[in-house]
């Protein structure tokens, strides 16, 4: 079903006048508007409002079904001045009595006294991961398996350079599972999608808590976590809010690093990092070190020795192990890299200052190891 193309004559007449309150392209209209018309749901949910163009495209398609209502919410009260949903008061006033709206705050605080039997999601909010993620999951629990239908506005506005961030549509199109998703027809790859609530959705729950643990793009007030923490403890199994909770710490953790923020390092921009016309010599002959030596020849830069304030052998992976106190005088204006940590990185640190062409160490760096792949960053 090409929604997009489905009954476009009972939008048209109305699409002129909210095409300046919408953030959604005409054709994402009709695409909406055909959902509804073909769909014919009695209870729709609507999560994310601004101006109320979108909500204005709803209540104009649902105008004639008997009983269908629309419920919307948004996290604020007004926008650029005017009143969240102004749209509809003030140009659309027949409509309103299909309508409800709660506004100033999460879906989570809403969604109890909306109630269950919601036939169709419309989710179109901050688009900042987890954002609507965690607003999925905490409708779902009050959808229809088999029946019910969410719709996912800007699921590739990534595309545009001014939002690489806004990936949380499109971590929730990816991860969510269901065998009925359909996105106009006329565009590889559409920027609105729907997909009908299945048991697969449901059977495949973990794939949205598990994208839970990508880095998040907005720390989460505590008082909503709390709020969508008590839907997910009440509506899903108790490791499913076990794994929320996890998350949570684990997003913490993140958040609380030093406030000064890593970019990666690309080989162009090693250059930042290291005079790549000197030779490299590592402090510190273990795991790290090896790992480091194997980032540098990598890219075809030299590494002329590891370095060690006690030498434990005479040479390891085929470069020669120096100790400290006897550095070559060819090797003094070097890149010395520290790979070692704790009082030993600051007391090499400490000696090391204005002996070496370049002193860095892994936490100057950010260097990070473990079982993932070897990472290399510098402070922006």
């Amino acid at each position: 079903m090409k929604f997009e193309n489905f009954e476009r004559e009972r939008l048209s007449p109305i699409i002129a006048d909210i095409e300046d309150y919408s953030l959604m392209s005409n054709e994402e209209k009709y695409f909406v508007n055909g959902a509804i018309r073909y769909l014919k749901p009695q209870k729709i949910l609507e999560v994310g409002v601004y101006f109320g163009g979108g909500s204005a495209v709803i209540l104009n398609a649902i105008s004639d079904i008997d009983g269908a209502v629309l419920h919307s919410v948004d996290y604020r009260e007004a926008q650029k001045g005017k009143a969240t949903g102004f749209v509809v008061d003030e140009f659309f006033p027949k409509l309103n009595h299909k309508w409800r709206a709660y506004k100033g705050g999460d879906v989570s605080r809403f969604i109890e006294d909306i109630g269950s039997e919601i036939d169709l999601l419309v989710l179109d909010t901050a688009h900042i991961h987890p954002w609507e993620t965690l607003n999925f999951l905490c409708v779902l629990p009050f959808m229809k398996v088999g029946c019910s239908w969410c719709i996912l506005h800007d699921i590739f506005l990534h595309y545009d350079p001014w939002n690489r961030d806004r990936l949380a549509c499109r971590y929730l199109w990816s991860c969510a599972v269901s065998e009925d998703k359909i996105s106009p027809s006329s565009k590889l790859f559409a920027n609105i999608g729907a997909f009908r609530i299945t048991n697969d959705t449901k059977r495949y729950i973990d794939n949205l808590f598990e994208s839970l643990l990508i880095p998040w793009g907005v720390e989460i007030p505590q008082d909503d976590l709390d709020s969508i923490g008590r839907v997910i403890r009440e509506h899903y199994p108790a490791q499913c809010y076990d794994f929320f909770a996890r998350a949570i710490e684990v997003q913490r953790f993140m958040f609380g690093q030093p406030a000064e923020k890593l970019e990666r390092v690309t080989d162009e921009r090693l250059g930042d990092v290291i005079d790549l016309d000197r030779p490299i010599v590592i402090y510190g002959a273990g795991d790290d070190g090896l790992r480091l030596a194997k980032f540098f020849e990598g890219r075809g830069i030299k590494v002329a020795a590891f370095c060690e304030r006690e030498r434990r052998c005479e040479s390891l992976n085929g470069l020669p192990v120096i100790e400290y106190s006897n550095m070559p005088e060819r090797l003094r204006n070097c890149n010395f890299i520290i790979s070692v940590h704790g009082k030993e990185r600051e007391e090499i640190l400490r000696l090391s200052h204005g002996r070496f062409g370049r002193v860095v160490s892994l936490r100057a760096l950010g260097m990070t190891y473990g079982k993932q792949e070897e990472r290399l960053y510098i402070k922006k």
